[in-house]
């Protein structure tokens, strides 16, 4: 009596990778029956909603057997009866995909028209943080004053992130920012950014002073992404000391 029977290691998986970058997945096929058999393999490519999506319309990752990326999603393979063979699939990740959110595919196996087993994998890209800047660059201030630094960040990376902001200054001064915990998702291209201002109070005019007419102060403005403890964004910004005539 012929026994068919086969089965897919791993039974599930996740991969990470990156993004726009061909990637192997490979697959065990078991043929677990008794008699050499070639089996039928199918490729489900599934949006975040677990339905079945087009790999060339709508599908955030695009699976296929073929190695030069064009759509292949069924092929048969032999096996012997007892034997392993190895499934390749070619895993192209878009630039659509985040970090924070489980894309999935489905390898199926079956025999004339039965399926016997089938493989979910997982795929993540990639975590790429990018904070970019919207603000002026230069300010002006007398001593003793408080220069408010409107900043809008835009997410250009790949997943959401929860930041502080802060201002790295120069001794006896102070900053502080109105917000904090800022939740920035990934800019869709039509976002307007979120906005943040950072407050910076120069120390006042006195005996020792080091605050030097038309002197120009540099000051780093970081991003922090609190989740990780990683600066994910950098700018500078400059002061410029005003005179200031007393009678």
């Amino acid at each position: 009596t012929e026994l068919v029977s086969a089965d897919l290691s791993p039974a599930n998986a996740t991969a990470v990778l990156d993004r726009m970058a061909q990637s192997t997945i490979m697959i065990l096929l078991n043929n677990s029956g008794n008699s050499n058999k070639t089996f039928d393999l199918e490729i489900y490519n599934l949006n975040q909603e677990g339905e079945v999506c087009d790999p060339l319309i709508d599908c955030i990752i695009q699976v296929t057997f073929a190695e030069d990326s064009t759509v292949q999603l069924s092929k048969t393979q032999t096996v012997a009866p007892g034997s392993q063979a190895i499934v390749r699939t070619y895993v192209l990740v878009g630039m659509e995909a985040r970090a924070d959110r489980e894309n999935k595919f489905e390898l199926a196996v079956s025999s004339n028209g039965t399926e016997l087993d089938r493989s979910g994998i997982v795929v993540k890209a990639n975590p790429f943080h990018l904070i970019n800047f919207q603000m002026n660059a230069e300010y002006t201030a007398i001593p003793g004053a408080t220069v408010r630094v409107p900043i809008t960040l835009l997410n250009n990376g790949n997943l959401l992130e929860v930041v502080n902001v802060t201002a790295l200054i120069p001794d006896n001064w102070n900053m502080s920012v109105n917000d904090s915990n800022i939740a920035i998702e990934p800019s869709s291209g039509t976002d307007q950014g979120v906005g943040v201002e950072v407050s910076i109070t120069l120390p006042p005019l006195e005996p020792g002073s080091i605050l030097a007419a038309d002197e120009i102060i540099e000051i780093t403005i970081q991003v922090l992404n609190i989740t990780d403890n990683m600066v994910i964004g950098t700018t500078n910004i400059t002061v410029t000391i005003l005179p200031v005539f007393a009678l």
